[in-house]
């Protein structure tokens, strides 16, 4: 482990000069709340129509 060398501040200058990627975070949060809307959706449905008729 002493051939580890710590990386240099001025080596990764340029990793600063931008944000950090959040396309995945987006997409997630977007499928999350679209399935979510959906659910509720059918739930609602269910619900103002006696619930689940029996067969």
């Amino acid at each position: 482990m002493s051939s580890y060398r710590r990386p240099s501040d001025d080596e990764h200058e340029h990793d600063d000069d931008h944000e950090p990627p959040r396309g995945a975070l987006f997409i997630t949060l977007g499928f999350l709340l679209a399935l979510s809307i959906l659910w509720m959706q059918v739930y609602l449905t269910l619900l103002n129509n006696g619930g689940i008729p029996a067969s």
